[in-house]
């Protein structure tokens, strides 16, 4: 019987080199020592081997992060002690910058374990003129954007970006501090690095440029301002595709549902915009072609779809917003809003269920896909102001309830509280209120 683990270490790197997914890499290297010394980034072809970027799952408190692959509908769990804990993670180019709970930023590439330490948040606090230890977790920092990877380059430079306060700061290899460029009190959006220049938005809808290679760094107005959709745009972002850069911008409607951050707001449409740089203005387009777009928190990036089996639908933007995370608004943040949005003809009607049993995903038809969920017992409730109902996500029963907005129609236990949670135990339901204190009531009663 052959003994993998004994395979000669030039056939091991032969194997290594005819893996092209990363996720079947990484998992090329967990396979025990022998293999683990075979999976080097000299063995595995990124440049040839285009790659369906990982969602990085929630931190579940141990040495170990979970990655969700869309193409292969699966969840890899990687040993990552050093992302364990932290303040903040940003995503750039491959490499995440970690931000640590006493201050300290580092550069941590997730599969190798190589880390580059940078100068800390108090430095850069500092640079600001903002420093203050007791609100480091209200840094403000909404991106943090590499101009190349430095598993390709040590030619490169990391942009931070503090979206509140119009200021964006950068790093080279060898330099001591931080450099700030200050935007004249604009709120920024995002940073994207394009044709060897760093391109700002800012909220107000103009696009800066500047270029870290000059002597004195000054940005320049390169749009004045961008035309708006019919909704009011919520969210903005730069992105680079086939060589040309795209503004798109994200548009919401708001339920005034109040159970959350967010007050039930969704996605109702995604705009595209493409830069004519020579006449300094933006101009509308309606499809991506063979690109997909991928929307996180931080950047949007920008994938040919045509290069890839399965798993990737051109013309899609899929997009996963958070609300409440640390450096916004000082707590834990949460996905609200996610999915795939079809260009040409709005969302996609599926929905995605994670097993944490078997670690397999199931897609589900789901035309409510859009609405506002919530959950209980199993089954989904839509607390839509004009089709409030219950859902059984797999069976398709739908159950109409009265409309939400008309009140008369729903038994009310008035209460001046506002309620965080509530949970049903022995008949009655007990609720918490903002001031941490528990309150139960009796549906037979209709007493609180």
């Amino acid at each position: 019987m052959v003994k993998w683990a004994e395979l000669p270490n030039d056939l091991n790197a032969m194997i290594a080199n005819r893996v092209k997914v990363l996720e079947d890499f990484i998992a090329f290297g967990a396979v025990c020592t022998s293999w683990r010394t075979a999976a080097t980034k000299d063995n595995f072809d990124a440049l040839n081997s285009p790659q369906v970027p990982l969602l990085m799952l929630p931190d579940k408190g141990d040495d170990y992060r979970e990655f969700y692959s869309l193409s292969k509908k699966k969840v890899s769990r990687v040993f990552l002690p050093e992302a364990r804990g932290l303040l903040e993670i940003f995503p750039t180019k491959g490499w995440l910058c970690t931000l640590s709970r006493t201050g300290e930023m580092n550069l941590l590439h997730p599969f190798s374990r190589t880390s580059i330490q940078l100068p800390s948040l108090h430095d850069l606090l500092t640079s600001h003129g903002d420093y203050n230890i007791k609100g480091i977790g209200k840094h403000y920092i909404s991106q943090v954007i590499l101009s190349a990877s430095p598993s390709d380059t040590s030619d490169y430079a990391l942009v931070v970006v503090r979206y509140y306060l119009g200021v964006v700061s950068f790093w080279r290899p060898g330099d001591l501090n931080w450099t700030k460029i200050n935007f004249r009190n604009e709120s920024l959006c995002n940073v994207v690095y394009f044709k060897g220049q760093f391109y700002v938005l800012t909220r107000g809808l103009k696009v800066w440029v500047f270029d870290i290679a000059e002597p004195i760094v000054e940005p320049r107005l390169l749009v004045h301002q961008l035309n708006r959709s019919n909704y009011s745009p919520a969210m903005f972002y730069l992105v680079e595709i086939s060589g040309a850069l795209l503004v798109v911008t994200q548009s919401l409607y708001y339920q005034n549902v109040p159970d959350g951050p967010g007050y039930g707001d969704r996605t109702i449409e995604f705009n595209i915009y493409e830069l004519d740089e020579t006449k300094g203005k933006f101009n509308e387009i309606n499809t991506l072609g063979d690109s997909s777009i991928f929307w996180g928190r931080d950047e949007a990036i920008c994938i040919d779809s045509s290069r890839f089996m399965a798993g990737v639908k051109p013309n899609y933007i899929y997009f996963t917003r958070v609300i409440g995370s640390r450096g916004y608004y000082g707590g834990c943040g949460h996905a609200r809003d996610m999915g795939a949005y079809n260009i040409k003809n709005g969302c996609d009607d599926h929905r995605e269920f994670y097993s944490f049993s078997n670690g397999k995903v199931k897609s589900v038809f789901f035309q409510e896909v859009r609405r506002r969920l919530l959950s209980s017992k199993g089954w989904l409730i839509s607390p839509t102001p004009e089709a409030a109902k219950l859902l059984h996500p797999f069976s398709g029963t739908s159950i109409q309830l009265a409309l939400y907005m008309i009140l008369k129609n729903w038994t009310t236990i008035s209460s001046n509280k506002e309620f965080d949670t509530m949970v049903c135990c022995k008949g009655k339901y007990y609720a918490v209120d903002n001031a941490f204190d528990v309150w139960a009531f009796d549906l037979l009663a209709n007493q609180l």
